[in-house]
């Protein structure tokens, strides 16, 4: 599935890390053709599905087209991040991503904890779509990366009150 041209800036796409295979992703940023000076906006879901630099799917597809019509939010920069940085498009069998990568999992999930602090730091806006756990996912890896996620935000709240 391609980007939408016509309200994506196709050339200023990034994924993190950047990788040949499609294994994980722990950043999707696009900028919208729209509000040149606008607001960033941080949408955090449970894994990636299909989409790169080169190609769109239809969940980032549907975020796309809710920001770009969206004019009282003034969004220019999409940051996605996901609780968990394995691309699956079938979320039921992401434990089986986790199981099997047991070896690296640590030093992945904290890059992709360290690319969800940063982008929720550097928002204006963070709107949370991860959806219930998934039957047969193990409920305290989804909850402990949920209560990441929250306690993120709470921080970088609390951090903005001190700056004003």
């Amino acid at each position: 599935m391609k980007y939408r041209e016509d309200k994506v800036d196709i050339t200023n796409i990034e994924i993190e890390p950047i990788t040949q295979n499609l294994e994980n992703r722990v950043l999707l940023k696009l900028s919208l053709k729209r509000n040149p000076t606008g607001k960033t906006v941080t949408v955090i879901m449970m894994n990636p599905s299909k989409a790169n630099q080169k190609r769109s799917d239809k969940t980032i597809n549907r975020v796309i087209d809710c920001f770009y019509d969206e004019q009282k939010l003034k969004v220019r920069n999409i940051k996605i991040v996901n609780l968990f940085p394995y691309y699956n498009p079938k979320s039921i069998t992401l434990h089986e991503n986790i199981m099997s990568s047991r070896k690296t999992q640590s030093r992945l999930m904290q890059d992709n904890r360290d690319a969800i602090r940063l982008a929720i730091k550097e928002s204006d806006y963070i709107f949370l779509g991860w959806g219930d756990s998934p039957k047969e996912f193990y409920g305290t890896t989804f909850y402990c990366e949920v209560l990441y996620v929250t306690d993120c935000q709470t921080k970088c709240d609390s951090s903005s009150a001190k700056d004003s």
